[in-house]
């Protein structure tokens, strides 16, 4: 009866313990996955940033104002 008991007890182990590598596995995926998601937007954000750059300085050497708005190339 005992060692049928501690059989049971180490396979819960070895479930247990393979479950809490597949969560850390997802974990870090997801966290690399965020970070790549970061990555992007900063990219975008940095794009955005020196097309409006481009755009002053072209108003301001033409001396006119810039319209409301500003088509951004994607």
């Amino acid at each position: 009866m005992k060692r049928a008991n501690k059989k049971k007890l180490s396979t819960k182990r070895m479930i247990d313990s393979e479950q809490h590598a597949c969560t850390e596995r997802s974990r870090s995926m997801t966290i690399e996955n965020n970070k790549y998601k970061h990555m992007k937007t900063m990219q975008s954000i940095k794009q955005v940033l020196k097309h409006m750059q481009t755009v002053l300085k072209f108003s301001k050497s033409n001396q006119k104002l810039t319209p409301n708005l500003i088509y951004l190339e994607t």
